[in-house]
């Protein structure tokens, strides 16, 4: 079964975007728990993305490069996935855009979350005001991530959701990339989960 990968920059809406991809029954295995910035949780797998820290070569907001290939990922993803819980069907992973190559041996269905990039920033700023990082880099990275999404939606094709019109009701991205993985779209459970003031947190 073709996996989705959502492929986003952080504060980006991609939880609230990965969360309606979940609730129609994908796996996500064991994910980061919610928190006061996302109160309705994450859903990144916390081994998997672990890993991926771990391969990158370096900071991939400082670097803003593609992580590299390894020929061992696809093994050790099929292990979490067994060791997990998963048991057949369509299954998920959300992650940094630049770590696509890493998921290019699984045929995917990419999904790119898309957010304002003034929106980003501010977000990314509130987030960790501590940073070192001006609004105006936040900017910078955010528009370089868009940018890395574009090409590998050139390349790969995919689904872009735009986090701000899927949070104000419009489910339509959302359907086609369910439909792809052959999902029909729960508009009440979707409903219930999306609000637009969880792009605040």
């Amino acid at each position: 079964m073709r996996p989705i990968i959502v492929l986003t920059m952080g504060r980006s809406g991609s939880s609230m975007v990965a969360g309606c991809l979940a609730l129609h029954g994908m796996w996500t295995g064991e994910c980061r728990p919610a928190d006061r910035h996302n109160p309705r949780g994450y859903f990144e797998n916390l081994r998997i993305n672990g890993a991926l820290g771990d391969l990158y070569p370096g900071s991939i907001y400082r670097d803003l490069k593609p992580a590299p290939a390894d020929q061992g990922w696809p093994s050790f993803v099929e292990a979490v996935k067994a060791q997990e819980g998963y048991v057949g069907g369509p299954w998920l992973v959300k992650t940094n855009a630049f770590a696509w190559p890493l998921w290019t041996p699984f045929d995917p269905v990419f999904v790119f979350v898309r957010r304002n990039i003034d929106a980003i920033s501010a977000s990314a700023k509130r987030h960790d005001p501590k940073a070192p990082n001006s609004p105006a880099r936040w900017r910078e990275i955010a528009q370089a991530h868009q940018v890395e999404m574009d090409g590998v939606r050139a390349a790969y094709g995919g689904f872009d959701i735009d986090s701000r019109r899927l949070a104000d009701g419009d489910h339509d991205q959302l359907s086609a990339a369910l439909e792809a993985v052959g999902l029909e779209t729960d508009h009440d459970a979707v409903a219930a989960f999306t609000n637009p003031a969880l792009l605040t947190h």
